[in-house]
């Protein structure tokens, strides 16, 4: 069975939150920001972390979240 992923919920616009970018775009140089920690709601991530906000699947890369994909709906 895969691991599931913690639910971060939505992030909160009076709290620390790292930017979120899709794949590709507005990539940092790795070499000056590689293990930058991400933040949502106030709560530190270390590079690498994977994590879901709403249906929205995130991965931690040099201080930003960047967009993996979107997790399935499953029927209750």
């Amino acid at each position: 069975m895969a691991e599931e992923l913690r639910q971060v919920g939505v992030p909160q616009r009076t709290l620390r939150n790292s930017p979120i970018r899709e794949r590709g775009a507005d990539e940092q140089d790795e070499a000056t920001a590689a293990g930058m920690a991400c933040f949502f709601n106030d709560e530190a991530f270390p590079n690498g972390a994977e994590v879901v906000s709403g249906q929205t699947v995130l991965i931690c890369e040099a201080g930003q979240w960047v967009v993996m994909g979107h997790t399935e709906l499953r029927p209750n």
